[in-house]
């Protein structure tokens, strides 16, 4: 016997089949993605003796055991880093959106004086680009080497953000910005005061993008600051994962769970701002793609 759904249409046998197959796959996918981060979770808790011992499937800490974030509480390193990431994303985040929405507003507009060409500019660097050593020689011939400022100047914008952001802005009706003008309002009070407020969602994505870019920096942030005590949270990361860092691990005993604890403390942050932006994630993506 056929059911309605909810809007009162009936479902064949065949329909509910494929509807029930779906969830079931739907949920297998969803505990493939989570079971890795469960599984480190569970690890970074877990007795290194009995962790080392252990080769199959982990589904509960196997002996409770927290000295690996005690030792991770003493390290200077470790704090040193997180201050420096939350730095530069206090700084190159809204630097970032202001700087991508300026240029963004820029090609958005009709009849502006030679928009083609300079847009067709920016197109080119995203394919063409200096290289690594003169990038570095140009930072360093503008004293931007051994400081912030060539993390959060050199690397401020990028193109593909502002051509999302150009598309969203160009489906805000241009009779708001002539009604904005003949109020006497100039371009910058016409893009903070129309034009933003209109495109929060795309602006929450931007602004997620350039987080997550460089929450997840670690190359030129260690090549253009050099001393360790200015790295970010990822260049410090590598030095623990890779380098195996000032945490004689090996020594200890507690070099996975050092690691694994090492990589839920980092993540921790990421799980806690996202949550709240993925409400404008999808509208502001499909407004920067689909219009235009």
């Amino acid at each position: 016997m056929d059911k309605k759904n909810s809007t009162g249409i009936k479902k064949s046998l065949g329909e509910r089949i494929f509807q029930v197959f779906a969830h079931v796959l739907v949920a297998i996918l969803a505990l493939t993605c989570l079971y890795p981060f469960w599984y480190v979770l569970c690890a970074s808790f877990s007795d290194a003796n009995k962790l080392f011992l252990n080769t199959g499937l982990i589904f509960k800490p196997l002996g409770f055991c927290v000295d690996a974030y005690k030792m991770l509480l003493n390290e200077e390193l470790l704090f040193s880093g997180y201050f420096n990431t939350f730095l530069l994303l206090a700084t190159g985040v809204p630097l970032g959106v202001v700087m991508t929405a300026m240029g963004a507003y820029f090609f958005s507009r009709k009849d502006v004086l030679y928009q083609d060409i300079l847009f067709k500019f920016c197109l080119l660097t995203m394919y063409i680009s200096g290289g690594m050593i003169p990038t570095y020689l140009n930072f360093n011939k503008l004293g931007m080497v051994g400081n912030y400022w060539g993390v959060i100047i050199g690397f401020c914008m990028t193109c593909y953000y502002m051509i999302i952001l150009r598309t969203a802005f160009a489906s805000v009706p241009e009779s708001l910005c002539d009604a904005a003008k003949i109020d006497g309002a100039g371009h910058m009070s016409t893009l903070f005061k129309v034009v933003l407020p209109l495109s929060k969602a795309s602006i929450a994505v931007i602004a997620m993008y350039y987080g997550i870019s460089i929450w997840n920096s670690w190359f030129w942030p260690t090549l253009l600051t050099r001393d360790t005590a200015m790295w970010p949270l990822q260049a410090v990361l590598r030095k623990y994962l890779i380098e195996d860092s000032s945490v004689d691990i090996g020594e200890l005993g507690y070099g996975e769970v050092v690691r694994y604890a090492i990589v839920i403390i980092s993540i921790i942050p990421i799980l806690l701002v996202y949550p709240t932006l993925q409400k404008y994630f999808t509208k502001g993506v499909l407004v920067g793609a689909v219009k235009g």
